[in-house]
């Protein structure tokens, strides 16, 4: 049932480039639009050819953090995941799929949220995975390739595609004095 209901909104987004943001990165951006006065998810929700997207499960755990996060402005951001593992589990055995057979390979252990992201993205290749957490994002580059980097990578993919749009040069920059002239987050892929 989840699978027509995401294809169905998926097929609202044609022609766009998609991101999928898990919860770390959610977070590190909401602390950029803190810290800055800018509010990150507006100025992506601006841009023509870009949607994000959370996961119904992110949305849960935002929820259940000490934020106690409310997704009203989220509620067309929200996609179904496609797997239902037991969420008190780590898996590490992802499946691909090579010359007609299904193959899987062992790589880091990741939360069931972390996996269905992975999933969601094996099932939708419009997706792209933005991820601040370094296990899903070895993880998934495996999988995924190209379709999945780090949070810090974000801001200048979206630079790269609108280099004029004075907010997101605006946001680098203050990106550069919060996380400390690293680029935004451990990791960058």
């Amino acid at each position: 049932m989840s699978y027509d209901l995401n294809v169905s909104k998926l097929t609202k987004f044609k022609g766009k480039t998609i991101f999928l943001f898990d919860s770390s990165t959610f977070c590190r951006y909401e602390e950029l639009s803190l810290y800055s006065g800018i509010d990150f998810f507006e100025v992506v929700g601006k841009l023509d050819r870009i949607v994000f997207l959370l996961t119904n499960e992110v949305i849960v755990e935002l929820m259940n953090g000490p934020r106690k996060f409310h997704p009203k402005f989220l509620l067309d951001h929200i996609i179904n995941v496609d797997g239902s593992m037991d969420h008190s589990l780590k898996e590490n055995r992802f499946l691909y799929e090579k010359e007609g057979k299904l193959h899987y390979l062992v790589l880091n252990k990741v939360s069931a949220v972390d996996w269905n992201q992975v999933l969601l993205c094996q099932n939708h290749s419009d997706l792209v995975l933005v991820t601040n957490d370094r296990k899903l994002l070895k993880s998934s580059k495996v999988i995924l390739g190209d379709r999945s980097f780090g949070a810090a990578s974000l801001i200048y993919k979206l630079l790269e595609m609108y280099p004029d749009n004075t907010e997101l040069q605006s946001l680098e920059i203050k990106s550069k004095e919060l996380f400390k002239h690293e680029k935004l987050g451990s990791i960058r892929y």
